[in-house]
């Protein structure tokens, strides 16, 4: 389901913002700033929450809500949706006055995911860079600079060049070599902008730390980057949905004899050794999926595929450098939006990769980029730290008008719909299951508060009297699953049909609702 923005008013606060630059440091992260909330991982959390049934773990879920993740622009399609989300953060930053920061992710090269299966894009040869360049990377850069109100950071390209370093015995790899290469400089030089920061993604510690693939690295980095002169990149984001710590407390076996044996060594050594090789570059690392190390059952540092017993890591911040004393670090990030499929463990499916099969991968698993609600319960209950059970105030879109519709759902009884329209700023659409309680949504100047007591629903708007109107059908909670639940496969005895949406089969076993 795709949350979409409505069209935002940039004199919510009397006048648009005026046009910002990232700070002379050149860290977007630097100073008092807001990391946007991407409304389309805060719906899915939203909606997937209503199929949790343990009241606890229901509202450790809504608060990684508020967690601000980066915003994939994983097909040239998703890249139209730039606007939507530009405009929202432009909106939130005339609303408040403050510097916001947008996190997004460039990743649409040819013969993507040249060395696995599940992540396969969908452009290919020599017409795809053609392509990629001109209705991809080109639509990319008009945006960046017509919004320019916003710090935007951009990660570019995860795993391309990394892949070049170790897998260029692997043909496809090796085909898509120049290609990589002509494709990330186009993309470097295109999208330089005042207000833009650029990462390129270099693997992790895991990946590239060892010795002599650091060295390679090196070489294969400092090359580009002097080449594309004088555009330049901010630096290098690390561990894209992966599972290392930044700083490991505990000795993992598996880390064997990797003096890059945590994010943290890694950032150090590679970034000692590119200063060396004249290029100053500073870092990101994604935490997202960090929280439980070593994890129990892993078999292996280069298992990627939604990993077993993994656990939400420690949340987003710019402060960590200073706090932790690590030079060269800019922030620690959630790039991997927790909860978002790596990759099917269906062996019939077209992208299949033998990594989602691991014994030490979740399963059953749908395709990659789909909602895998039981990998997000998973992630939710064993994060590090936890995530709080309080209430949840969880940022949404900025709009004029709202309306919000809360659907509670009872076994064999009735569904109540309580429509509240406001002159608030928010739109948000939240659907419950079987649960009782209150849910409280806090958007600037003004608050909404539903009170679920039995089968009676209460709402309030910033404590005054609103015109509540409630609709009462009889409906049973077997009629079908929530959008992004899953609704169908081998073995699957639970509902097939959809509440929202229409039941997608990702292979033989696993089908999920999807909008």
């Amino acid at each position: 389901m795709q949350f979409k923005l409505l069209a935002s008013t940039l004199a919510l606060a009397g006048a648009a913002t005026a046009a910002v630059t990232l700070p002379s440091s050149g860290n977007a992260y630097e100073g008092d700033v807001d990391l946007f909330v991407q409304p389309d991982y805060s719906g899915r959390i939203i909606e997937h929450s209503a199929s949790i049934s343990d009241s606890t773990l229901r509202a450790r879920a809504l608060n990684v809500a508020k967690v601000p993740v980066f915003w994939w622009m994983d097909t040239i399609e998703k890249s139209r949706r730039l606007p939507e989300i530009l405009e929202a953060a432009e909106a939130q930053a005339a609303r408040t006055g403050r510097t916001t920061v947008v996190q997004v992710v460039v990743y649409d090269l040819p013969d993507r995911d040249c060395a696995a299966l599940a992540s396969n894009g969908e452009l290919a040869g020599d017409a795809g860079l053609a392509t990629y360049k001109s209705e991809y990377i080109d639509y990319i850069a008009t945006q960046f600079a017509k919004y320019n109100n916003v710090r935007i950071v951009a990660s570019v390209e995860p795993d391309s060049l990394a892949n070049m370093v170790t897998n260029l015995g692997v043909q496809k790899c090796a085909n898509a070599a120049k290609r990589y290469d002509e494709g990330t400089k186009y993309a470097i030089t295109k999208l330089q902008f005042p207000h833009v920061a650029l990462y390129l993604d270099a693997g992790h510690a895991g990946w590239l730390g060892w010795p002599t693939n650091q060295a390679a690295a090196v070489t294969l980095f400092s090359t580009l980057l002097k080449a594309v002169a004088p555009a330049k990149v901010r630096g290098f984001v690390t561990n894209v949905s992966n599972y290392n710590p930044l700083r490991r407390s505990v000795v993992d076996p598996l880390t064997e004899t990797n003096p890059a044996y945590d994010e943290e060594q890694f950032v150090r050594s590679f970034g000692s050794a590119l200063s060396t090789a004249g290029i100053d570059a500073h870092f990101i690392v994604d935490q997202g999926r960090s929280g439980v190390n070593p994890i129990p059952g892993r078999l292996a540092l280069g298992n990627w595929c939604n990993v077993n017993n993994a656990g939400f890591g420690p949340r987003p911040s710019a402060a960590a450098s200073a706090t932790l004393s690590i030079p060269r670090l800019d922030a620690i990030a959630w790039v991997k939006p927790g909860g978002e499929c790596d990759g099917t463990s269906d062996t019939s499916a077209v992208r299949y990769d033998g990594k989602c099969g691991s014994p030490d991968a979740k399963k059953p698993a749908p395709e990659a980029g789909q909602w895998f609600g039981a990998y997000f319960d998973m992630l939710v209950a064993n994060a590090n730290p936890a995530f709080p059970t309080s209430a949840v105030d969880i940022p949404t879109t900025t709009t004029r008008t709202t309306t919000t519709s809360t659907t509670t759902t009872r076994p064999n009884t009735s569904t109540t719909t309580t429509t509240t329209t406001r002159p608030i700023t928010t739109t948000t659409t939240t659907t419950a299951g079987q649960c009782q309680g209150t849910v409280t949504v806090t958007a600037p100047g003004s608050q909404v508060t539903v009170t679920v007591p039995g089968q009676t629903v209460t709402v309030t708007v910033n404590g005054q009297q609103t015109t509540t109107t409630r609709t009462t059908t009889t409906q049973n909670t077997q009629q079908g699953a929530a959008l992004y639940g899953q609704c169908g496969g081998r073995g699957w005895t639970g509902p097939t049909t959809c509440r929202q949406g229409t039941c997608r089969a990702s292979g033989e076993y696993y089908s999920q609702c999807l909008p």
